[in-house]
This record gives C-alpha cells, sequence and structure tokens, in this order.
C-alpha cells in the first residue's frame, strides 16, 4: 500500500500520488520516498487551469512536481525544479524559494491559459535573479539554472523551462543589465514577455 500517512497539506487530486510515481519513471528522476502534497497550489479546481506542487525524491535531495489540469482535461504531471543534494537546497533561502515557485505557476497560467503576456511583480522579485548556467538538459526537459541576488547566495538546480519567461533566456548574463531602465530586448530585466510592454523596475 502507497502513502498510507497523512499530510500536512491537502490536495484536490484524488490519485496525485500515483500520478507522481508514474511522472518520477517517465523522467528517470529516483525516489525512495513516497510522494506529497506541499504548501503550493495555484487556480482554482475545475477551472481552466489548476495546479500543485509535490514532493519525492531521495533522503538527501527533493525532485519538486507540477500537477497541472487545463481545461477540465485529466491531470497531467511534469518535473518543475529537482535539486541535486539536499545541502544546495538549504542553502536556497525559504522567502527566495516560495516566491520562486510562485512565480513559474503564475506564468504558467498565464501562458496556457489566460495569455495576456503578464508576469506580474515577479519581474522585480524574480525573474532578473534567475540566470540558464548552460544547455546541459537532464530528466527529460530540465535545464541547469542559479538563482542569486546580494542576499541571497547563488544557488543551482535543474529547472523545466516551460515555467520560465522567454526574458530570463534573452536577458545577457552581465550583472549591470539585471534590472536597469534599457528598453531593449534581452536586455534589462524589465521586457515583459513578448515584448509587448516594458515594465519600469525603479
Amino acid at each position: 500500500m502507497d502513502n498510507n500517512t497523512t499530510s500536512m497539506y491537502p490536495t484536490h487530486f484524488l490519485r496525485g500520488h500515483e500520478l507522481i510515481k508514474w511522472a518520477t519513471k517517465e523522467y528517470l528522476a529516483a525516489s525512495e520516498n513516497w510522494p506529497f502534497p506541499t504548501q503550493f497550489k495555484f487556480g482554482i479546481p475545475m477551472d481552466d487551469y489548476y495546479c500543485e506542487v509535490w514532493a519525492n525524491g531521495m533522503d538527501w535531495q527533493t525532485n519538486y512536481w507540477i500537477i497541472e489540469e487545463m481545461n477540465l482535461n485529466c491531470p497531467v504531471p511534469l518535473p518543475l525544479l529537482i535539486f541535486e543534494d539536499s545541502s544546495i537546497e538549504q542553502k536556497f533561502n525559504h522567502h527566495d524559494f516560495c516566491m520562486l515557485i510562485r512565480a513559474a505557476m503564475y506564468y504558467r497560467r498565464d501562458r496556457v491559459f489566460i495569455q495576456a503576456n503578464k508576469i506580474g511583480f515577479y519581474t522585480d522579485m524574480v525573474w532578473p535573479y534567475l540566470t540558464m548556467l548552460d544547455d546541459e538538459v537532464r530528466y527529460g526537459v530540465l535545464q541547469h539554472f542559479s538563482f542569486k541576488h546580494n542576499s541571497q547566495k547563488e544557488v543551482d538546480f535543474w529547472m523545466n523551462p516551460e515555467f520560465i519567461p522567454s526574458i530570463v533566456f534573452e536577458r545577457t548574463t552581465h550583472e549591470d543589465n539585471r534590472s536597469n531602465r534599457d528598453e531593449t530586448p534581452g536586455l534589462g530585466g524589465g521586457v515583459q514577455e513578448g515584448g509587448a510592454e516594458i515594465i519600469r523596475l525603479i
């Protein structure tokens, strides 16, 4: 019998743990722990977009998965973020980690449902500090990223690019260009998705 326990966080997915077990095998991730729902969820169940973040992994590392239900179709599990070691995850301060997860869900809902090309105040809070490290792909779809700013030491992890706006990939890695007022796409952290609108960061 799997997951014969209780959880601090409720879930709206009736067979969520089975979806995560399937995804763990499908994306060649490792896990010796039961899947469990986390505090992170976004949207309204039975609406056009709803998601929850679940976790499993080994005793020494964590896999974060997202289960999405879109347009009342069957829920689909996807890898969201994987740490290679718990010591790396522990370097991520709780506030910034939570903001990254919420920014990813906010962006994803807009991309697949709202389609207003908005990334909200996460333009200030999250996306200027996320950098793609290289082109390597692991776990089928995840790419190598790092997150850092003055009060957050650099921490690296594998994350699903489908949950990250294009400004992160277009931006140069030069520190001076992270949050300036340059309106050239790809330079500042404030170019809106699709280049339709410029957000002033200062």
